[in-house]
């Protein structure tokens, strides 16, 4: 929670549901008045993804691994690849699928997470590789 110099109150932070990440953002005006919602905090913030839970298999996966996602948005997804330190492993456009594969061949063995961001709606699933 913080104090503009305008005198308004900015007051932010987040809830995890399982898989799923809920953040808020409320700014009030000098009166206590909440203000006109404010943008997202940074490019993964947003409700989570809706519908039917995407579900990332085989867990773990030696070869290659898949999101099963009939509930899916249209259009195109930014996948990230992250390793157990938050590191880049890899990164790229997808077009959703109601089933979208992912290469896992060469990775070391340990825990990745798969994030997924549509529309400015974020999904994030724990993958590991043996």
């Amino acid at each position: 929670m913080g104090e503009l110099s305008s005198g308004s109150l900015v007051a932010g932070g987040f809830a995890n549901q399982g898989i799923y990440f809920y953040p808020w953002l409320v700014k009030t005006d000098a009166n206590g008045c909440i203000e006109a919602p404010c943008g997202p905090v940074n490019a993964t913030a947003g409700p989570a993804l809706p519908d039917t839970e995407p579900l990332l298999f085989p867990n773990p996966a030696s070869g290659r691994f898949y999101l099963s996602w009939p509930g899916r948005p249209p259009g195109e997804a930014r996948c990230t690849l992250l390793d157990a330190q938050g590191r880049v492993v890899w990164r790229g456009l997808r077009r959703t699928e109601a089933l979208m594969e992912f290469e896992a061949g060469g990775l070391p063995k340990g825990l990745y997470f798969l994030e997924v961001v549509v529309e400015g709606r974020r999904w994030l699933g724990k993958a590991s590789v043996q």
